[in-house]
C-alpha cells in the first residue's frame, strides 16, 4: 500500500481462537460432548489463529458427525502442496476442506465465482445465466427456477464463509478464497475434472494462448482487460465449455476464431465494441447462453438463427435495427433480452410468437409502433411465459391488449416514455463510450412495476388496469394528475408497495376523498397499508399527504420516506398516522421551503385550502393508544436538510421513543431551535455537527 510505516496485525492467540471457534460451532454443543470438544480444540489449533480460516472451518463442521470431524482433522494436519504460494499455503488446506464438504451444485457455483476479477461484486442473476448454459441443474423448470437454485447454493457458500454477502442479491469472494478456488482448478490438487484459465482484471492488451496447453481447459475468463484483438489463427480448445471476454476493447473477431471450440455452451462477449459477428460463430451449435449486450455498434444478428440450442440470448443496448425473422428459428429460447436498443425500429412479423418456450422478454426502444409486431396477445398464451419488461413510446399505449392479460404475469416492468430519439441515441452512445456503466437486466423485490414519464397520459383502460395490479409506480412529469386516490385507483390499492412521484405539477396530495365518498366505500380496507416506500420530489402544489378522514389511512408497512423540493408542503405526518409507523426506518426531507413540522401534534386535513382539526370521534388504527404516545421501534436515520421554516420535529407534548435511532442530521434549518416539546427518548446518536446538540437541551 506504500504506507510510511508497516503495522503488524497478529493472528489470534490460542485462547482467542478457541473463543471464536466455540461461538461459531456453539458452546453448548461442545460442552455436552467431551470427545468432540477435544477434537474441536485440535482443529482450532490447526487453523493457525486466522479468523477467516476459523470461520470457514467452523461453519463447515458445526452440523457434522464426529467421524467427519476426525477425518477433517486428519486432512488439516497434512501439508498443502509445496508449489502453492507461502502466504496461502495454510489457507489452501483449510478452505479446501470447506470446499470438499459442499454438495456438487454448490461446488460448481463456487468455482464459477473465481472466473471474475478480484474483488468483483457478483450478481446472482449472472451466475444463474451461466449455470443454465452449463446445465448445472437437473430437471430445470425455468430461468426463475435456476435463479432460486443458485441463491440456495450461494446461501450455502455464504453460511460456510466461502462467499461474502453484499446488498442487493449480490456476493463477493475474498481474495484468499479466490486464490484457493483458482488453485483447485489449475493444479493437480484433488480429482476435479475442471481446469480453468483465468486472466480476469489483469490489464492485458492482447491474448496469445499456447496451443500445447490449450487442450485441457474447460473454462477461460479474460474479463475486464484491455484486449483489442484476438489471434487470427485457429485455436484448439476441444474441452472448452465457457469463454468469457466481457468488458474489453474488441471491435473485430476473426472469422475463424471459434472454429476450434465447438463444445462451448456459455459465451459472454458483452461490453465490447464489436461491429459484426464472425462466421465461425454459427459452428457453436451447442451454445446455450450468449451475451452480446452493450456492443453498441453491432447492428446485424441474423447469423444467430443457426444456434438452435440457445436458451438465453442477450442483445441489450446493441445497435440492432431489426429483430430478424431468423430469430424465430431459436425455438428453445427461454430468455430474450433486447432492452435499451434505441435503434430498434422493427420486429419481423411472427418472430416472437414462434418462440413458444419463451419465459422472459425484455424489449425497449424509442421508436413508435416498434412493439406492434411483438404479438403481446400471442405471447400471453405461452404456458411458460412469466416476465415481460417493456419500454416504449407512451403514444403506443393503444397497442396493449384488453382484458386480464397482465394479471397472469408473475413479473413485469412497463415504461411509457416520450423521448427525443436523436438526442437519446447520441447520449446513449456517448455514455457507453465514455463510461462502462452496467445497466443490465436486473431484478427488484417489486415484481410488477409501472413507470410513466413526460406525458399527458390517458389514464384509461387497459393502462389504468396496470395501476391496480402494480406493486410499484413511478410517475414523472405527468400534467393531469392531482392525486393517487381516486385519480388512479378505485377502492383498493392492496398491491402497491412503492410510490414515486417526480415533477407532477398538479399533485396536491396522495389521497383526496370527501366524507360522503368515504362512507360509500364498499370495503373497510385502509389505503396504503402495504406501502413500503414513498418518494416525492418537485411537487409544487403538494401541501399535505392526505386530504381525507385519517381513519382510512394506514402506513403500518412504510419503511422509507423521502421528500425533496416540495415548496408548499406544511407538515408530513398527522398524529394518528405517525402512531402507526411501526416499521419506519428512514426519514429524509430536503429543500421544502414551507415545511414547519414533521409530525403534527394533532390530526389535520384541508378544506378549501384551510387546515382543520379532525373530529374527536374519528376512528383510529388498531393498537393506537389514547394517550397519543408514539414509538418508532425501527427508525434508524433522520435527515432534515435546507428547511428554512422548520420549527420542530414534533409539535405535540407527548412522549416519542426512538430505541433504534443511529443517526440524525439537521442542516440549514435556521428556524429550528429545539427538537420538540414533550419527552424524546433516544439512544446515543451520531450528530452531523455540534450545533445539533443544542436541539436537545
Amino acid at each position: 500500500m506504500n504506507v510510511d510505516r508497516n503495522i503488524c496485525v497478529n493472528t489470534l492467540t490460542k485462547e482467542e481462537a478457541w473463543v471464536l471457534f466455540k461461538r461459531i460451532v456453539g458452546d453448548e454443543k461442545l460442552a455436552n460432548d467431551s470427545s468432540l470438544e477435544k477434537i474441536a480444540k485440535e482443529v482450532t489449533e490447526e487453523c493457525g489463529g486466522l479468523p477467516l480460516i476459523i470461520q470457514a472451518v467452523g461453519n463447515a463442521l458445526k452440523n457434522k458427525k464426529i467421524d467427519i470431524w476426525e477425518a477433517a482433522l486428519d486432512r488439516l494436519r497434512k501439508h498443502a502442496p509445496l508449489e502453492i504460494a507461502p502466504e496461502i499455503r495454510k489457507a489452501f488446506t483449510h478452505l479446501k476442506l470447506s470446499y470438499d464438504l459442499l454438495d456438487s451444485k454448490a461446488k460448481l457455483c463456487f468455482l464459477l465465482c473465481s472466473l471474475f476479477k478480484e474483488d468483483e461484486i457478483l450478481d446472482t442473476l449472472r451466475l444463474a445465466e451461466y449455470a443454465v448454459g452449463l446445465q448445472i441443474f437437473d430437471n430445470l423448470d425455468s430461468i426463475n427456477d435456476a435463479e432460486k437454485r443458485v441463491r440456495m447454493a450461494v446461501d450455502t457458500l455464504t453460511s460456510s464463509s466461502l462467499l461474502l454477502p453484499e446488498p442487493g442479491d449480490k456476493v463477493k469472494m475474498h481474495d484468499v478464497v479466490r486464490d484457493v478456488a483458482l488453485l483447485i482448478t489449475s493444479s493437480s490438487e484433488g480429482e476435479e475434472k475442471e481446469k480453468f484459465l483465468v486472466e480476469a482484471g489483469k490489464c492485458m492488451t492482447e491474448w496469445q494462448p499456447r496451443n500445447r496447453t490449450s487442450e485441457s481447459y474447460t473454462k477461460i475468463s479474460l474479463m475486464d482487460n484491455r484486449i483489442e484483438k484476438l489471434p487470427h489463427h485457429q485455436l484448439h480448445f476441444p474441452l472448452l465449455d465457457t469463454f468469457l471476454i466481457r468488458r474489453n476493447y474488441l471491435s473485430v473477431i476473426p472469422d475463424e476464431f471459434f472454429r476450434g471450440m465447438k463444445e462451448v455452451k456459455v459465451l459472454d462477449l458483452s461490453f465490447n465494441k464489436i461491429t459484426s459477428l464472425p462466421q465461425s460463430l454459427k459452428l457453436l451449435t451447442k451454445l446455450i447462453t450468449l451475451d452480446l449486450s452493450f456492443n453498441i455498434y453491432l447492428n446485424e444478428i441474423s447469423i444467430l438463427g443457426e444456434l438452435k440450442d440457445l436458451e438465453i440470448l442477450k442483445v441489450r443496448a446493441t445497435g440492432i435495427k431489426v429483430i430478424p425473422e431468423e430469430i424465430g428459428e431459436l425455438t428453445n429460447l427461454r430468455l430474450l433480452d433486447a432492452g435499451e436498443c434505441d435503434d430498434l425500429s422493427h420486429v419481423a412479423p411472427g418472430v416472437i410468437s414462434k418462440l413458444t418456450w419463451l419465459e422472459e422478454l425484455y424489449f425497449g426502444t424509442v421508436y413508435k409502433n416498434a412493439v406492434s409486431h411483438l404479438g403481446l396477445v400471442e405471447i400471453s398464451k405461452f404456458e411458460t411465459f412469466r416476465a415481460l419488461h417493456l419500454k416504449m413510446d407512451s403514444d403506443d399505449c393503444h397497442l396493449f391488449p384488453e382484458g386480464t392479460y397482465f394479471e397472469t404475469l408473475q413479473e413485469f416492468f412497463f415504461q411509457f416514455i416520450q423521448r427525443n430519439i436523436d438526442l437519446e441515441r447520441i447520449f446513449s452512445k456517448f455514455l457507453n463510450q465514455r463510461i462502462n456503466i452496467d445497466m443490465e437486466r436486473s431484478k427488484s423485490y417489486l415484481k410488477r412495476r409501472l413507470y410513466i414519464s413526460d406525458s399527458n397520459f390517458p389514464f384509461k383502460m387497459p393502462i389504468k388496469k396496470l395501476f391496480q395490479v402494480s406493486d410499484g409506480i413511478k410517475l414523472n412529469v405527468i400534467k393531469d394528475l392531482d392525486n393517487i386516490i381516486p385519480d388512479l385507483y378505485g377502492e383498493s390499492v392492496d398491491e402497491l408497495k412503492s410510490i414515486e412521484l417526480v415533477c407532477c405539477d398538479n399533485v396536491s396530495c396522495l389521497v383526496k376523498t370527501t366524507d360522503e365518498v368515504a362512507t360509500q366505500r364498499k370495503t373497510k380496507k385502509k389505503f396504503f397499508s402495504q406501502v413500503e416506500q414513498i418518494h416525492l420530489s418537485d411537487l409544487d402544489k403538494l401541501k399535505l399527504l392526505f386530504d381525507c378522514s385519517l381513519q382510512y389511512i394506514s402506513l403500518r408497512n412504510l419503511q422509507v420516506i423521502k421528500i425533496s423540493r416540495c415548496s408548499y408542503l406544511l407538515s408530513l405526518f398527522p398524529l394518528s398516522v405517525a402512531q402507526g409507523l411501526s416499521n419506519l426506518r428512514s426519514i429524509s426531507i430536503w429543500w421544502c421551503d414551507s415545511l414547519m413540522v414533521v409530525i403534527s401534534g394533532r390530526d389535520e386535513r384541508t378544506t378549501g385550502g384551510d387546515m382543520i382539526e379532525e373530529t374527536e370521534d374519528s376512528e383510529t388504527e388498531v393498537g393506537i393508544h389514547d394517550d397519543a404516545n408514539i414509538e418508532f421501534p425501527r427508525l434508524t436515520h433522520i435527515d432534515l436538510i435546507d428547511l428554512p421554516r422548520l420549527k420542530t420535529f414534533y409539535s405535540g407534548d407527548s412522549t416519542i421513543k426512538y430505541p433504534s435511532l443511529e443517526f440524525i442530521q439537521v442542516k440549514n434549518c435556521p428556524s429550528m431551535k429545539r427538537w420538540g416539546d414533550g419527552v424524546h427518548e433516544m439512544p446515543d446518536h451520531n450528530f452531523c455537527d455540534e450545533w445539533n446538540l443544542n436541539l436537545f437541551h
